[in-house]
């Protein structure tokens, strides 16, 4: 298909930051309504080519003159428009209007979420290795674990509704791309999340300041969830008593605790270790 063609498949220009779409986009990248929403913000040309590599679809895609800047830019619109997602044009001014990651790279999506099945989180041709958080309401560091589950071969994530929105923009790009990749329920009860993981016989694993077990004492290679607390409290003692087992990470005597992501990217990757790093090189 000829370049001209492509240009055909655009619609005209949207100028005003008052055009029902935008504001849509807007509302979404702002954190309004994006658990019960059927699409996500995704902004920046990084994140929607891995959004394309992983045959997301788009109700539409936001492009600006700013695109054009770069050979990679302008490859990205060409791959969007042969891909048959639905590209709209946009001055940079509107683009600037929906979130300041778009407005600099010249393109934003509204991607649908793909809706995992539990079983998809434990199945049957590999070992679950499951996340739980609960309370980790910093989306930078709900979207590091991510990243880093997904970065191990994690079955799945469980985000309970006191934890941060996944599909917060701030999240999303923490993940670079995992939240395309990564099975991840959104349960509102945590003690509804507990009984999904208790349902597919894996054993559920606590984390804490304090314990006598290390997290390299307990073993991994067997089906595991492994719940992470928030950054002030951590796992609440309600949590903690349906848990077989709880570990620490030590660290030196007077240095504050890790942040939640540092301290599941060291149990997690404790985990691969013990899995013999399968399937990754």
């Amino acid at each position: 298909m000829q370049g001209g063609n492509l240009m055909s498949l655009v619609d005209t220009m949207i100028t005003s930051r008052q055009n029902e779409v935008v504001k849509r986009a807007r509302a979404l990248a702002r954190g309004k309504d994006i658990s019960g929403a059927a699409v996500m913000c995704v902004e920046g040309i990084r994140l929607l080519e891995e959004a394309l590599i992983e045959g997301v679809r788009f109700d539409t895609v936001f492009v600006s003159p700013k695109i054009e800047a770069t050979e990679r830019g302008a490859r990205l619109r060409q791959d969007l428009l042969l891909s048959g997602n639905p590209v709209l044009e946009a001055t940079d001014d509107v683009l600037e209007s929906i979130s300041d990651a778009a407005g600099d790279q010249g393109a934003v999506g509204l991607a649908y979420k793909r809706r995992w099945k539990p079983d998809e989180l434990f199945p049957g041709d590999r070992t679950p290795l499951v996340v739980l958080t609960w309370g980790v309401q910093d989306p930078g560091n709900l979207g590091t674990i991510m990243r880093t589950a997904d970065a191990v071969g994690v079955t799945g994530l469980i985000a309970t509704a006191r934890s941060a929105c996944p599909y917060n923009t701030k999240c999303i790009r923490a993940t670079m791309g995992s939240i395309f990749r990564l099975p991840l329920l959104e349960i509102e009860e945590d003690l509804a999340a507990i009984r999904l993981i208790k349902e597919h016989e894996t054993r559920l694993i606590g984390t804490a300041l304090v314990d006598n077990y290390r997290h390299v004492d307990v073993k991994y290679n067997r089906p595991v969830a492994i719940v992470f607390g928030g950054e002030g409290g951590g796992v609440p003692e309600h949590v903690l008593n349906k848990c077989i087992q709880t570990v620490r990470i030590p660290i030196r005597r007077g240095v504050e605790s890790l942040n939640v992501a540092t301290a599941a990217a060291v149990i997690l990757y404790e985990a691969a270790r013990q899995r013999d790093f399968k399937g990754m090189v």
